[in-house]
């Protein structure tokens, strides 16, 4: 069994300090103690690549997606820092992209919360409905009564959230693809970072208002894709390359930012970062910046709503940035 980065070092390899030979500047959130290392050196899983348990059929699927993508990642950066995007390229990112935002284990941690408690919530919803019209004889009403009073808990196989997101990656990058983009360009003195958890959520939880993803592409280059269009989140699977010979339906646009604006989008990559965050320069700054958020993750909030009807409801988990009471 390999160790397989789910943070490529073709992508990493961008953030090297060209003074150290291409290391990386290294910061942890779980402590204070920054850290040169190489690309090699991190992000990576034993067979990550691998989902023997719950992709029985094509255990190797997500290491045959990052195959068809990962390799393209250069050309398509070179691309974007001359000006020019085009539809390859663009797909190409979403693409590399898709697997960042679904496939690293800040993500499949935040899977596996969510698949909890929405298991939760609907076991204690079936428990009320069998309260109230009888029914269900098999339904385990006294772990339901025990999982509510948080005496036991439900634990999701983070492979089985793995397996769920890998079947979904085409579509993700397809959906990805077609918003609106805004390739960033930084010449300030705050150069972008990057983290083991590369695309970073800005949102704020309201359903009416879009989300916004960043992703450092370089110290000096940053895309922001705004998922305005979610109409076209599916490859038509008849013919699939039908489709993908179309324009995108988003359009690229390229701007510069400031200081102001290049701090916002740090403060946002490091929020999001599981642990780890990268930078191409040592920076005090940055460390500053890294233990100021230390505490903050990713995390899913379970909702409910009362349905239409009688006996109904619908429920669902809202993905918030914010500072949790320990280390996930």
């Amino acid at each position: 069994m390999s160790k397989d980065h789910f943070v490529a070092q073709t992508y990493l390899k961008h953030f090297g300090d060209a003074t150290r030979g291409g290391m990386l500047h290294a910061y942890r959130k779980s402590n204070d103690a920054p850290f040169p290392c190489w690309p090699k050196d991190v992000c990576h899983e034993w067979g990550g690549d691998l989902n023997l348990a719950f992709l029985v059929d094509r255990p190797e699927l997500l290491g045959d997606f990052r195959k068809i993508f990962e390799p393209h990642w250069n050309l398509s950066v070179a691309n974007i820092l001359s000006g020019t995007v085009s539809h390859n390229d663009k797909f190409v990112v979403s693409g590399y992209m898709a697997n960042l935002m679904t496939c690293a284990p800040a993500w499949r941690r935040v899977g596996v919360e969510s698949h909890n408690r929405m298991a939760t919530g609907f076991l204690s919803f079936a428990k009320k409905m069998k309260e109230k019209h009888g029914g269900q004889p098999e339904l385990p009403v006294e772990a339901i009564e025990s999982l509510q009073r948080s005496e036991i808990g439900l634990d999701t196989d983070a492979d089985y959230i793995k397996a769920i997101t890998t079947r979904q990656l085409l579509d993700h990058a397809w959906c990805t693809y077609n918003q609106d983009w805004a390739v960033l360009a930084n010449a300030t003195a705050q150069p972008f970072v990057t983290s083991d958890n590369p695309v970073a959520l800005c949102w704020s939880g309201n359903p009416c208002e879009p989300m916004t993803r960043f992703l450092s592409i370089t110290p000096r280059l940053c895309l922001s894709v705004t998922y305005k269009n979610l109409s076209k989140t599916r490859l038509d699977i008849n013919d699939p390359s039908r489709e993908l010979t179309k324009i995108p339906d988003g359009m690229v646009t390229h701007r510069r930012v400031n200081v102001t604006a290049a701090k916002f989008i740090n403060r946002h990559i490091v929020q999001c970062a599981e642990d780890l965050v990268f930078s191409s320069t040592e920076s005090t700054g940055i460390a500053q910046l890294v233990k100021k958020y230390a505490r903050y993750r990713m995390t899913p909030e379970y909702v409910e709503f009362p349905g239409n009807e009688d006996n109904s409801m619908y429920d669902g988990v809202i993905i918030r940035v914010r500072e949790v009471s320990h280390q996930n």
